[in-house]
């Protein structure tokens, strides 16, 4: 069976009102954007085989490219393409490149690191405090930055500085609890929150934590790079810790001194 232009048009406008009806009511939306995403390059297959067999000439490579294009975020290429078919197809383009943003927004984890996001950090730490204060349990807050970051970025670009964090960050995923929560805290900073965590465990964390990454060293440019970081940690029982912003605040200025003492600092 043939698939006119026509229905072919038909076909991607329902899958891509289906696709916003199911984003507004589902009560998860990463399940209604993913369903909308396949919709939305199934028919764009539709309209590419239409375009080629409307021209009597189907070109299953063409219609290949023109997905795979898509699912890479890069632009397709429409040059073989009805005239009147390319608005059609940069348009579905567009509202795929749009329902990727929604899918990655809606995503926990950070995409270079695979750590929690920023948001995640917050929301956990607010609810970790709380119960802390009303249990009376202890909790930790560790931070720290790669000392060689900013240097890599300036010498070596951001590629090479994305690749530093990312080699980071799975050695701080090998060395938490599974009641720890590890975050991407900023552009160059990470932020590990610890419950029923005291001073003292925070601070034995951070000192493994910091021989870990010294000892494990990255390959840049043919080369061998040693590493080293900066941790500060508060807790809580603390002084003038009251707040969920306070335990932050502490472990940051606690940060700033381990940066200028080249040491893991603590409360």
């Amino acid at each position: 069976m043939l698939f006119t232009r026509t229905w072919a048009a038909v076909l991607a406008a329902f899958a891509v009102v289906s696709a916003a009806i199911l984003i507004v009511l589902s009560r998860d939306p990463a399940w209604a954007v993913i369903p909308g995403f396949v919709a939305i390059v199934c028919i764009s297959f539709l309209y590419m085989r239409a375009a080629h067999e409307n021209k009597g000439q189907a070109n299953p490579e063409k219609t290949a490219e023109f997905i795979t294009a898509v699912l890479n975020g890069e632009k397709p290429d429409l040059s073989s393409v009805d005239p009147a078919l390319k608005g059609a197809l940069a348009d579905l383009s567009e509202r795929i490149d749009g329902l990727s943003e929604e899918i990655s927004e809606l995503s926990p984890s950070d995409e270079l690191t695979s750590l929690a996001k920023e948001n995640v950090f917050n929301n956990v730490l607010w609810r970790e405090f709380n119960r802390a204060e009303r249990y009376k349990e202890p909790l930790s807050l560790v931070l720290l930055e790669v000392e060689q970051f900013e240097e890599t970025v300036e010498k070596r670009g951001e590629k090479e500085g994305d690749r530093l964090l990312k080699h980071v960050a799975s050695i701080i995923l090998q060395m938490v609890r599974e009641t720890d929560l590890a975050a991407r805290y900023g552009q160059e900073r990470f932020a590990v929150i610890m419950p029923a965590t005291a001073q003292k465990g925070a601070l034995e964390f951070a000192q493994r934590l910091r021989k870990a990454v010294e000892e494990g060293r990255i390959d840049m440019n043919g080369g061998s790079m040693a590493l080293s970081i900066a941790i500060g940690a508060a807790s809580v029982p603390g002084e003038g810790i009251k707040t969920a912003p306070d335990l932050v605040e502490k472990a940051a200025a606690s940060l700033d001194a381990a940066k200028s003492a080249g040491r893991a600092g603590g409360v």
